[in-house]
């Protein structure tokens, strides 16, 4: 257990006290690396969940910070090449930042704190708010070009599109609240704040965008305006080659359809304990370390409750409970057993003057008998104890495994119910746990929870646009055009081998939730001009070439 197969390393290992807070993990983590430097060692290699926890906790603020100055950057600068104006990129950028406050702020006044998966809070909401912005500010600049004057032209921007801006957020935090359904609190929390957060930007979009209009003048973003449309003539092209090859478009769809539904077959759901660090991270690395020369990082862990009034010292259950050990280090590959059959090797091997040939159960029944009178000395009584709990009854083993993923681990546990069934017929009433299994259930739960909220937001978001415009035909309008890129990110997915994980399920619920609200754009903007009675055709192509834009 403590000492690597070529002899140069040794382990210590350490259990702390359970749930420690952040702070004394830290404290910890740092008191084992100065007292590791105190010593002149040619290495050493440190891991646990205080480091791991101290390293993720101090990523995670780094990458905040650096998502939100990145989504700023990229946010200025589309808002440049679309407007061509300082204005045009302060006003959004202003926005965003104050509803980005504004959440932290009401996160804050609640006593939430920022955890690993309100990282990307920021980066969503600098896409939300920004949407909004510039749908306002598109309107806004099509009026100013048809010779509306600049109060007409603010009042007119909103008023048109109001009730798709409110759709549009109320979708996408509808998309975003349906996490809240979850069991696990930060996949709950996620959801809930991210959707207070994408309300609060529409509010301000809809308070702070109009007062900087009126008030600010902004004459170069006016200039621009009046200014011939760039993207006019290329959308009417492109427009143009829409409907002459409309039954292509459709037979194209049609086709990454089906691929995409190939692609999903193939798609498979696993997860490793370190996958999303890089190789070369350091913690990585020093896992590598462990999985290489010892027995591996993964805990693997086995409880099993005896039947009826049998001891573990039984001679029939203990030369089972031997058998099982044996499976479990040749065929399972489990290393680093702590088990009751190991305590008893060994105490056979030293009693036989440590000769390796005695590391075996003993074989006379007496012998057998004096072992377990061995078990109650007060040097191996609190060894012994880790191996067997007399109040539940259960016999524990306790090992470390390669990081295969949850895939493999499940294929064996299938394998290992079968021998325990055929070999071992007394252990039948056990159970596969640890850390790492118990990742691996909560992971599985989060994949199957996460499609559920997915379909969950797909039809509440379908049924609220066919009770907002009081027709059935918006229900697969609205669906289908959104559904399909989500198709085709899982079938990417399959193809390439990416597995189904929390880290890359929840993206079907944000690309949804986001995607969602061009479509209601864009229906909102026919369905207003079909009402003025314009042709379907006409009304189509306003909406590709206003909203569209």
């Amino acid at each position: 257990m403590f000492f690597s197969d070529d002899g140069k390393s040794v382990a210590i290992q350490m259990k702390h006290t359970k749930m420690l807070s952040k702070a004394k993990c830290d404290a910890l983590s740092y008191a084992i690396e100065n007292a590791v430097g105190q010593f002149e060692f040619d290495q050493s290699h440190v891991v646990g969940r205080a480091l791991g926890q101290r390293v993720y906790v101090e990523m995670m603020i780094r990458e905040l910070i650096f998502f939100i100055s990145l989504s700023l950057l990229l946010t200025l600068l589309f808002l440049y090449i679309a407007f061509r104006s300082g204005w045009g990129m302060i006003i959004p950028a202003l926005i965003v930042l104050l509803s980005l406050l504004w959440t932290l702020g009401f996160m804050r006044m609640i006593g939430k704190d920022i955890d690993l998966m309100l990282t990307v809070l920021p980066t969503i909401i600098f896409v939300v708010g920004v949407s909004d912005s510039v749908h306002v500010l598109s309107k806004y600049l099509g009026e100013l070009r048809a010779g509306t004057p600049r109060r007409e032209a603010v009042f007119k921007a909103f008023k048109s599109i109001r009730l798709a801006m409110f759709l549009t957020s109320l979708t996408t935090a509808i998309g975003f609240l349906t996490l809240i359904f979850s069991k696990i609190q930060p996949i709950s929390d996620f959801g809930l704040y991210t959707s207070v957060g994408i309300m609060m930007a529409f509010g301000l979009t809809y308070a702070v965008l109009p007062a900087i209009l009126m008030l600010a003048a902004p004459r170069r973003l006016d200039a621009y305006a009046r200014s011939e449309d760039f993207w006019g003539k290329y959308l009417h092209s492109f427009f143009r080659l829409l409907l002459r090859r409309r039954r292509i478009v459709l037979a194209g769809g049609g086709l990454l359809f089906g691929i995409s539904l190939a692609g999903i077959s193939m798609s498979d759901v696993d997860n490793k304990m370190l996958e999303d660090l890089l190789d070369s991270h350091f913690l990585k690395q020093e896992f590598f370390y462990f999985e290489e020369h010892f027995s591996g990082c993964r805990p693997c862990e086995l409880g099993i409750v005896l039947p009826g009034e049998s001891g573990p010292m039984d001679p029939s259950v203990i030369r089972q409970l031997d058998i099982l050990n044996t499976y479990l280090e040749d065929t399972y590959g489990v290393g680093s057993i702590l088990s009751l059959p190991v305590i008893v090797r060994s105490l056979n091997m030293a009693a036989n003057a440590g000769q390796r040939a005695f590391y075996a159960l003993p074989a006379d029944s007496a012998d057998l008998h004096h072992m377990k009178r061995a078990l109650k000395r007060k040097e191996i009584r609190d060894i012994y104890a880790l191996t067997w709990d007399e109040r539940t009854r259960t016999v524990r083993f306790a090992g470390k495994v390669g990081d295969y993923g949850r895939h493999h681990y499940e294929m064996r546990n299938t394998a290992l119910d079968q021998f325990i069934r055929a070999a071992c017929p007394d252990l039948s009433h056990f159970h596969v746990t640890g850390t790492a299994h118990l990742i691996d259930l909560n992971n599985k739960y989060l994949v199957d929870n996460m499609v559920k909220d997915l379909l969950l937001s797909i039809l509440v978001i379908g049924l609220s646009m066919g009770i907002v415009y009081k027709s059935r035909r918006m229900i697969p309008l609205t669906i289908l055009p959104n559904v399909l890129p989500i198709l085709m990110i899982a079938g990417f997915m399959g193809f390439t081998g990416i597995a189904l994980k929390v880290s890359t399920s929840i993206i079907f619920n944000i690309a949804y939730g986001i995607a969602v609200d061009a479509t209601i754009h864009f229906l909102a903007r026919v369905r207003s001009l079909m009402k003025d009675v314009y042709t379907k055709t006409y009304a189509v192509k306003s909406a590709y070439l206003s909203p569209g834009k």
